[in-house]
């Protein structure tokens, strides 16, 4: 299963516009942005709280590696 598919068994949707993109409605006012491209993945947020919750949960599912914020 590939990581794109995981995403999508974890609550998170993929972009009608891009196929790259995906996202989660957290609560009424947040949301986290995952885009990908070749090897790696952005991870967007409105708010920041959700930063450590969600590279938590990823690193549960996913071997990645932290390369701090861009």
């Amino acid at each position: 299963m590939n990581g794109m598919t995981r995403l999508m068994h974890i609550s998170y949707f993929k972009s009608y516009v891009d196929h790259n993109v995906c996202f989660k409605r957290v609560q009424k006012n947040s949301f986290v942005i995952i885009i990908f491209y070749v090897d790696d993945m952005i991870l967007a947020f409105n708010d920041l709280t959700l930063l450590k919750e969600t590279t938590d949960n990823f690193s549960k599912k996913f071997e990645m590696v932290d390369l701090s914020k861009i």
